[in-house]
C-alpha cells in the first residue's frame, strides 16, 4: 500500500530534473517516473502538469523537495 509519492527536483540554470517516487508501508521507495524540463516559465508550468497527472492517487500525501544551489531554484521554490 502506497503512503506518500515524493517529488525530488535538482535544479540548474538549463533545467530541472525531477523524479517521481511512491513509498510503501514498510518504506520502500519505488521511482515511478523521471523526466527533464526547462528551467523556465512553460517549463516550470509543464513540470507542474506532469507532477498533477502522475500524482494517480490524490488522496495520498505528495511532498516535493529540491536541491537548492545557487539561486537557480528559486523560480520553481516560488512558482506556486
Amino acid at each position: 500500500m502506497i503512503i506518500k509519492y515524493s517529488v525530488g527536483l535538482d535544479v540548474s540554470a538549463a533545467d530541472i530534473k525531477a523524479c517521481i517516487s511512491v513509498i510503501d508501508i514498510e518504506q520502500r521507495v519505488k521511482v515511478q517516473f523521471s523526466k527533464t524540463h526547462s528551467n523556465t516559465k512553460k517549463g516550470l508550468l509543464e513540470l507542474y502538469n506532469w507532477i498533477i497527472k502522475s500524482h494517480k492517487s490524490p488522496e495520498i500525501p505528495l511532498v516535493v523537495c529540491m536541491e537548492a544551489t545557487g539561486v537557480y531554484h528559486e523560480n520553481s521554490a516560488y512558482f506556486y
